[in-house]
């Protein structure tokens, strides 16, 4: 139900909803605030009137902020024949328990000025750990004994100094009426089918949100502080996380995807994003869970969904528990890495069309035509002589080696759209170097030597001319040339290839 609230006359300034039988509620309030009205303690809004009233909201969201949170918090209220929000003053609360596993309803765990008490939507709660050093401590979010009794505080931040701190939301909702702060040694775990409710959850450095169910509200990982701050689908496994608005990952944000197995369905992390999806920090995707044979090469993942738009800009990625393979952009417009060191550590994510992101797996060893376990200006040398005459199958470097490498196995990013052909009664992929593996080539040598992708394209470049020097052909169509100085634009996956 969503009730618009503008001022506090019912029918003019916010909405209201009349029944005149029995209101049976559930599910979730969204009151957003419009026409720029500021709430004062001691404003009322009734915003459903009933002969009677069962059941309550099992979660509510108010998706704009309000004016003076610092002063100003929010209660939603039951009686029998109606619902209102009162605007109430704000109450500190403090977490005092020292037991290692406490809960949210325990008023023994809580005091609200030196009395037991049980946090709700006026609440500033803040949840550091109270046991003694070294030890962790956990407090769970369980379904509420009666309706009317949400989960909820005003503002919420799970936090500590030292030592590790976690709320766990067990198959259940929490409302948070403004925001929602995981600091340093913090975790929030979404269990189950779990819902979180804030205007904005907030991972700072050293924080971490992960879990399954859904976030209403939107996310900012990494903006500040100090560490990698998490996100994660997921919390002891594999995991679907939905998040009805914006996900930021910053420079110092983590986003982790297990992959426990092939792609028939179940076996990795995913997200869906309602709103826009930007990344700057670290991909990580851990495989260790996998057996070799799950993840092989080829094989493709849909990590992500994004209704809204999709942004990156990736500062690194990495994989875990394989040395064997790298995944490799499957996208169209390709996103290019701001930093280098993406394939050298494993796994380049992004968006394959405007509302996905693919990871496809490719052996590690691509790229690395002078068999070194470096691809470098060298490897670029042998690839621009590969483009210039397709039919070599050596080539002395102008440093006097001679590379003999497979150079289809080596340069053969891209075979979507290549011709099929019929070697020895079966129907194969045509293999070919072309245009189109340059792009991959060059995201490749940017992160194996740790430049951009601008500094990698001038590498390239210059290895050309070196290649062009070294030929004993016509030098190669403007095209060509052009096509191999804009890597990115060489590299539209989308465009089928020819065997010309």
């Amino acid at each position: 139900l969503e009730v618009e609230i503008g001022g506090t006359t019912a029918g003019t300034q916010h909405d209201r909803l009349v029944v005149t039988g029995t209101a049976t509620l559930g599910g979730r309030l969204d009151a957003p605030l419009i026409n720029g009205y500021a709430p004062q303690i001691g404003d009322t809004i009734t915003f459903l009137t009933a002969a009677s009233v069962a059941g309550a909201f099992e979660v509510y969201n108010f998706p704009n902020p309000l004016p003076d949170p610092d002063n100003v918090a929010q209660r939603l209220v039951y009686t029998a024949t109606d619902a209102r929000i009162d605007f109430l003053a704000p109450i500190p609360i403090d977490f005092v328990s020292l037991d290692a596993n406490a809960e949210l309803k325990n008023p023994l765990d809580f005091r609200e000025n030196g009395v037991p008490a049980i946090p709700d939507s006026v609440n500033i709660l803040n949840i550091s750990n109270n046991r003694m050093p070294g030890q962790s401590q956990t407090v769970s979010v369980v379904a509420p004994t009666s309706p009317a009794a949400i989960n909820a505080a005003h503002r919420l931040t799970v936090a500590d100094e030292a030592d590790p701190i976690v709320l766990s939301v067990n198959n259940t909702s929490l409302s948070n009426t403004t925001t929602t702060t995981v600091g340093a040694n913090g975790a929030i775990e979404l269990v189950g089918d779990s819902v979180l409710s804030s205007r904005v959850v907030e991972v700072a450095g050293g924080g971490r949100l992960s879990g399954e169910g859904a976030v209403f509200g939107d996310v900012v990982v990494g903006a500040v502080g100090a560490g990698g701050a998490v996100f994660e689908a997921g919390v002891a496994g594999v995991g679907q996380l939905e998040v009805d608005g914006d996900v930021t990952v910053g420079a110092g944000g983590v986003l982790p995807f297990d992959i426990t197995g092939d792609n028939s369905g179940g076996n990795h992390d995913s997200l869906e994003i309602g709103g826009d999806f930007s990344v700057q920090g670290l991909v990580q995707f851990d495989l260790s869970a996998a057996a070799p044979g799950d993840v092989v090469v080829g094989q493709g993942y849909v990590i992500a969904t994004v209704d809204g738009a999709p942004t990156l800009d990736l500062a690194m990625v990495d994989v875990i528990g394989r040395d064997d393979i790298y995944f490799q952009i499957e996208a169209e417009p390709v996103f290019a890495p701001s930093n280098a060191q993406s394939f050298a550590e494993g796994v380049l994510a992004a968006s394959q069309s405007p509302d996905r992101f693919d990871v496809i797996a490719y052996p590690r060893w691509m790229g690395d035509a002078t068999l070194d376990d470096v691809v470098d200006d060298r490897d670029a040398e042998a690839l621009a002589a590969v483009l210039i005459n397709g039919e070599i199958s050596e080539y002395t470097l102008s440093d006097g080696y001679v590379a003999q490498a497979n150079f289809k196995d080596a340069f053969d990013f891209f075979t979507e759209g290549a011709p099929q052909v019929l070697v020895g009664g079966r129907l194969m992929t045509q293999r070919l170097v072309d245009v189109d593996d340059i792009g991959f080539f060059l995201r490749r040598m940017a992160a194996d030597q740790g430049m951009s992708l601008a500094q990698a394209g001038a590498v390239f470049e210059q290895a050309y001319q070196t290649a062009l020097l070294q030929a004993s052909v016509p030098e190669p169509t403007a095209a060509l040339l052009a096509a191999t100085l804009a890597p990115t634009a060489s590299s539209r996956l989308r465009r089928r290839r020819t065997a010309a």
